[in-house]
C-alpha cells in the first residue's frame, strides 16, 4: 500500500494530500511526509453515516459533479446506491472527506477575524475637564 501511495502521490509533485488518520493511515502519513509529500492528517468526529448523508445536499445542488466515463465514477455511484449495505465504501469516504475539507475552508474564509487582543493595560481614564475659569 505504501509503495503504491508513494508512486501515486508523486505524480503531481505540487499536490497536497489528505489522509485519514486511522489504522493504516497513521503509518502512511509518516511514510508520505518522510518522502517529502505534502500531507494533512484528517480525522472526522462524525459517524460515517452522518458524513455520507452530509454530502447529499452538495450533490443534489450540483456542487459535486460526477462526469460519466471517468475512471471511478461508476464505482462511486455503485457504492452510493448500495450504501450502507455496500461491501466497500472507500470512495464515499473520500467524497465525505473532500466535502468536510471544503466546508472547513469555507467556514474559515467566512469567519470574520477576531478583534486584536493585547495584554497591555488599558489607557488611563480621561479626567473631566473643569468649567472655564474654575481652578
Amino acid at each position: 500500500l505504501t509503495r503504491e501511495a508513494l508512486a501515486f502521490c508523486r505524480r503531481p509533485p505540487e499536490a497536497h494530500w489528505y489522509v485519514e488518520k486511522k489504522s493504516t493511515g497513521a503509518s502512511l502519513i509518516k511514510h508520505l511526509v518522510g518522502a517529502g509529500i505534502h500531507v494533512t492528517p484528517w480525522l472526522s468526529y462524525q459517524h460515517k453515516i452522518q458524513r455520507i448523508v452530509g454530502c447529499v445536499p452538495y450533490v443534489e445542488a450540483g456542487f459535486i459533479r460526477l462526469p460519466a466515463g471517468v475512471v471511478g465514477t461508476s464505482d462511486l455511484i455503485a457504492e452510493a446506491t448500495a450504501y450502507p449495505l455496500a461491501r466497500y465504501d472507500d470512495q464515499l469516504d473520500a467524497l465525505a472527506m473532500m466535502v468536510s475539507v471544503e466546508q472547513d475552508a469555507l467556514s474559515l474564509a467566512l469567519t470574520p477575524p477576531e478583534a486584536p487582543t493585547s495584554n497591555a493595560a488599558p489607557p488611563p481614564a480621561r479626567r473631566k475637564s473643569r468649567a472655564p475659569g474654575v481652578y
